[in-house]
């Protein structure tokens, strides 16, 4: 074990994992498009060779119209070429 990022917030995501305002912007915070980011920044910043990254809504509630409940991963890896 590496690494391990907990990020709630659009700064954080950006500033830890650099997922981009734009993809926040088009997809909003709980989205594949955004998990599929943290989890590349996640590879990018860290000495890590697996990663797995969450973005939800855990509640109480609904946030943004999206269900309480609402979860997207998103996982990643390096395969060794040598």
């Amino acid at each position: 074990l590496d690494a391990g990022y907990v990020v709630y917030s659009a700064a954080a995501k950006k500033r830890l994992l650099a997922v981009k305002q734009k993809t926040i912007d088009g997809y909003g915070l709980t989205s594949e498009e955004v998990a599929t980011e943290m989890a590349l920044g996640a590879l990018r910043k860290s000495a890590a060779n697996v990663v797995v990254a969450t973005t939800g809504v855990a509640g109480p509630g609904a946030m943004d119209g999206i269900p309480e409940g609402t979860i997207c991963f998103a996982w990643g890896f390096i395969v060794n070429q040598s």
